[in-house]
């Protein structure tokens, strides 16, 4: 006989501010190890210190919670739409601000959850939100097994709520295992080639070039002072795919040395570097988390362009994951070409627009979405015109 077994009662708080957030650490941590994330934007190191440096009080944070404690802990932050007449509306964004200049910092901004209790909890951080707070709609997102969890807990809204994608990006993950001979051997001939480019033309050229990682505290700022300046110069150059200058704010890069010590000492962090006469002409922030190792922004000098240091650092990365005993490679958001071309597998992430069921709040989800969209398209045309001159 099959006796039915009970879903555990679930119970969602509220708390408001970043000082009742940062109470939470013994709870956040707890759930990491439950969650078995390998986001690494989901550490405490890095979700703390984006807290301080970018939410201030203007925060609310849902945890949902069972017998055998939290299963679910989403901080929003409130913002007010767009200024411009009739789009200024109190709306809520998980993990933001992701706007302007802090759009591509946190890149898989996502709730933390518990994955054996996922819909259920989210269902319950909508129904805690839609009791208490005063928003038109809330923006969410979600990364791998939990894409389209959001979507699903809509479902028990009885109507108070509605549900729509506003977008998916790709992810590309790499799957490690055996040896650097074993996965090689699997690579695409055009891979290979690229590879040999990478150490044979410097080596024709009597150029040494050197890999190594920096871990830990000591020592880390000078890297990271090589990072800015080499990601700067990539972004100036005039060729290949056009990248912004994401750490052309101030405040970005001081978030960024920040969140680098933090990691650093907490060992998820290493800085993939590449010399040349010891001088640093390539480095990569590279986070650590579950086991997979993601390649996050790098710089490199555009004068060395010839002779791929930046395929140069990706190989060495990877040598040195599978040496540590690590289980994948996560190339990051978003599918270019340099990415796309290793054995990689497509993990999506997708953002959801969660608007209240009001008349007020439609109109106002609608118009915002179409000036978002709008910027986006012109943006995308810029890239494209760049692109083909």
């Amino acid at each position: 006989m099959t006796v039915a077994v009970a879903p555990p009662r679930l119970v969602a708080t509220c708390h408001h501010g970043l000082e009742a957030f940062l109470r939470l650490e013994p709870e956040w941590r707890a759930l990491v190890d439950r969650a078995r994330t390998t986001n690494p934007f989901l550490s405490w190191e890095w979700v703390s210190e984006w807290g301080r440096s970018f939410w201030g009080g203007r925060l609310v944070t849902v945890v949902v919670e069972a017998s055998s404690g939290p299963v679910a802990i989403a901080p929003f932050h409130e913002y007010q739409g767009l200024p411009a007449p009739g789009l200024r509306a109190p709306s809520l964004e998980l993990m933001g601000p992701r706007r302007r200049r802090y759009r591509q910092m946190f890149e898989l901004a996502e709730a933390l959850v518990d994955p054996e209790h996922a819909v259920p909890a989210l269902a319950m951080v909508v129904d805690r939100l839609c009791a208490e707070e005063r928003w038109s709609w809330i923006e969410v997102g979600a990364w791998g097994a939990g894409s389209g969890w959001w979507q699903e807990a809509i479902g028990a809204a009885d109507g108070r709520v509605t549900a729509a994608l506003e977008g998916q990006r790709d992810v590309l993950v790499m799957d490690l295992g055996g040896t650097w001979e074993e996965l090689h051997s699997q690579l695409r001939r055009n891979v290979k080639e690229s590879i040999r480019r990478a150490y044979n033309a410097p080596a024709r050229d009597h150029l040494r070039l050197a890999y190594s990682e920096h871990r830990g505290v000591a020592g880390l700022d000078p890297v990271l002072d090589d990072l800015f300046a080499l990601h700067s110069a990539r972004a100036r150059a005039a060729r290949g795919i056009p990248h912004p200058d994401y750490f052309s704010d101030p405040a970005v890069r001081a978030f960024v040395r920040r969140v680098a010590h933090r990691l650093a000492a907490a060992g998820r962090l290493s800085l993939g570097v590449v010399e040349l006469d010891g001088r640093r002409v390539a480095v990569r922030f590279q986070m650590e988390m579950g086991g997979v190792l993601y390649l996050y922004h790098s710089g490199f000098d555009p004068d060395l362009w010839r002779y791929s240091v930046a395929t140069l650092a990706t190989v060495e990365a990877i040598k040195a994951a599978i040496g540590r005993g690590l289980h994948g490679v996560n190339f990051s958001l978003g599918v270019d070409q340099a990415k796309a071309r290793w054995n990689v597998r497509s993990v999506p992430f997708e953002r959801v627009q969660i608007v209240r069921g009001t008349a007020a709040a439609r109109r106002v989800s609608a118009l915002y979405s179409g000036v978002r969209h709008a910027r986006q398209a012109g943006s995308d045309v810029a890239r494209m015109a760049h692109l083909g001159h």
